[in-house]
């Protein structure tokens, strides 16, 4: 990324569960995952930074509907010198059914992204898998409205 920032994207951790629940019929199960975001950023600098912008994602694809979206949510704020921030993002769950004999059914979360932005530039970011990127552009907000 082109540019000096004084705001740095400091570690993305997934907190990521997955629940497998018998059905009773042998070869299927019913399983929920879902994964949150624990997102830490520094401003390194001796001067605050206003405007600063976390969006963060998670991208989940419905096997039903062939459709791959980002759920996620913007997050503005201001930092103060030298200030280290950390938030911890809801949860974002995928069910579905799991054969044994055939393709899954219902839901997957397929990974995560979070940038860093100050006005429109972004000044940091992280994707796991990077291949999730692409999805990003498109970000359906979870609870509260941006």
């Amino acid at each position: 990324m082109p540019g000096f920032s004084p705001v740095k994207l400091v570690e993305v951790k997934a907190n990521s569960k997955k629940k497998d629940f018998s059905s009773g019929a042998g070869n299927v199960a019913n399983y929920a995952q879902s994964r949150a975001l624990t997102i830490t950023i520094r401003n390194g600098s001796q001067q605050p930074v206003p405007g600063v912008m976390v969006r963060w994602g998670v991208v989940k694809t419905d096997f039903r509907t062939n459709k791959t979206a980002t759920y996620g949510k913007e997050e503005n704020m201001d930092l103060r010198p030298l200030e280290t921030r950390t938030l911890e993002t809801p949860s974002v769950t995928a069910t579905g059914k799991q054969w044994n004999y055939k393709a899954n059914e219902g839901e997957k979360l397929l990974g995560h992204g979070v940038q860093v932005l100050i006005g429109d530039k972004v000044v940091a970011e992280e994707f796991s898998p990077p291949s999730v990127k692409p999805y990003f552009s498109n970000l359906e907000f979870v609870g509260e409205t941006k």
